[in-house]
């Protein structure tokens, strides 16, 4: 019926919990799960929340309690272990100290994007992999069982990787989550790895070794990552998305030994076959744009433009932008009683009366006083869309007492809908430190915009 079936049960080493898909189906909306000690009882618990049929999300944790939120826009993020320990949806915790169980069954939300998996992402398989040796800097180990790194006496050893992706990830498909697994086949109970991720250009398999390595372009940081199950994962999502938006210059991934201890972890090699490296990814195609009838908006705005010729007390000058908005204007309109009494008030009366000729839809919610300009008297206002801003985008309206005499601005026609997130805030975060060069830091706190 198009639904997956999930089953996770108690397995790896120690009290952690594995998955298995039973069904591969693919579901247009995806399930949750996140794993941990809730209700500190020393064991691991399993919390799942999955899209109903009906519109709403349940959500169940361990063997136990269950219940429904008639929300289609719930998501599990904004639950945190302590809600659930304190019952904050009035649902009492059911928690076991035995193994963890779960079955869910998910039933696609029609209403949702679809997640195709034949035209976008998927898990694809390491077309070629390589070991770089310091201590053996002309050998070439692209053909060997096993992925080394880490760091002994001084001497580092370094995993290259590549995949294709062929027509999997169309240009402009919506990546939203894209994870590296190396599975280690010789696992060190309670093993952790410090590594360090980079991307690099153009390397061959057969002839790469540490002096020809290629240089990292960008650095997506250092992390301490857990074998306890067998696999390392590290997510990759912004290496993903860059390689989407700017083509074929990022070829392959270089994970180095980061900070000071000595380590070796050997992960296997595409040589391996069933433990070869995987490089998971869940997207979407782009979004299909909601057509709108330029003719009818043209229409429009050439009927407001001549009732604001006939309205103006002098000659109006109109310049409209590369988008047919209102970039420039001289104009002089007295404006009625009914439009208020202060500057901004008034302004955005006017706009939203010639709404048309500004090719905004609803000029109340989709603009923001911000300021005055440096005159002092002519109010600004930034464009937004769901109270989130768009940048850069403003309109000044310049007054005279109870006239509007002039417009500068530029912003774009009315944008369509946002949809639901689909890249974590710390994600976009390291994307555009990426994306901002060497040396870059963030600073004060991070806030969405629409550029």
């Amino acid at each position: 019926d198009g639904s997956q079936h999930w089953v996770y049960s108690p397995g790896g080493a120690g009290n952690f919990v594995a998955l298995q898909t039973v069904d591969a189906a693919v579901v247009p909306s995806i399930a949750r799960i996140q794993l941990g000690d809730f209700d500190g009882d020393g064991t691991t618990d399993i919390f799942v929340v999955a899209p109903r049929d009906d519109g709403a999300w349940q959500w169940a944790i361990s063997a136990g309690g269950r219940g429904a939120i008639s929300s289609r826009g719930m998501n599990y993020t904004t639950i945190a272990p302590a809600d659930l320990r304190f019952g904050k949806f009035g649902v009492d915790m059911d928690d076991s100290a035995s193994g963890v169980f779960a079955i869910v069954s998910c039933v696609p939300d029609p209403s949702s994007p679809p997640t195709d998996p034949l035209t976008c992402g998927g898990s694809f398989i390491s077309q070629a992999d390589a070991t770089l040796r310091q201590d053996a800097a002309m050998l070439n180990l692209g053909l060997q069982p096993d992925l080394v790194v880490g760091r002994q006496n001084g001497q580092e050893s370094r995993a290259l990787l590549q995949f294709a992706f062929d027509d999997m990830l169309p240009t402009q498909a919506i990546i939203y989550e894209a994870t590296l697994e190396l599975s280690v086949p010789n696992l060190t109970a309670d093993a952790l790895y410090a590594l360090q991720v980079q991307d690099v250009a153009t390397w061959e398999e057969g002839t790469v070794n540490w002096n020809s390595q290629p240089a990292p372009t960008s650095d997506y940081g250092q992390q301490t990552y857990s074998a306890f199950d067998g696999t390392v994962r590290i997510d990759v999502t912004p290496w993903v998305i860059r390689r989407v938006t700017q083509g074929e210059g990022l070829n392959g991934i270089l994970v180095s030994p980061a900070g000071a201890n000595d380590f070796t972890v050997a992960f296997a090699s595409r040589e391996v076959g069933a433990l070869a490296p995987k490089l998971i990814i869940r997207c979407i195609p782009p979004l299909a744009v909601q057509n709108r009838d330029m003719k009818a908006i043209a229409a429009a705005q050439l009927a407001d433009d001549q009732q604001l010729q006939q309205a103006s007390l002098e000659p109006v000058t109109i310049r409209y932008s590369e988008q047919g908005t209102v970039a420039f204007a001289l104009l002089r309109v007295p404006l009625p009683p009914e439009a208020g009494t202060d500057a901004p008030t008034r302004a955005l009366w006017f706009i939203n009366r010639y709404k048309a000729l500004f090719r905004l839809e609803d000029p109340m919610t989709q603009l923001q006083f911000v300021q005055y300009d440096e005159s002092g008297q002519n109010p600004r206002f930034r464009q937004v869309q769901d109270g989130v801003p768009v940048y850069p985008a403003d309109i000044v309206i310049h007054l005279d007492d109870a006239d509007v005499i002039g417009i500068t601005a530029s912003y774009w026609p009315t944008v369509g809908p946002m949809s639901s997130p689909l890249v974590s805030a710390a994600q976009a975060s390291r994307l555009a430190l990426v994306q901002s060069g060497a040396g870059s830091q963030e600073i004060g706190t991070p806030q969405l915009r629409i550029v």
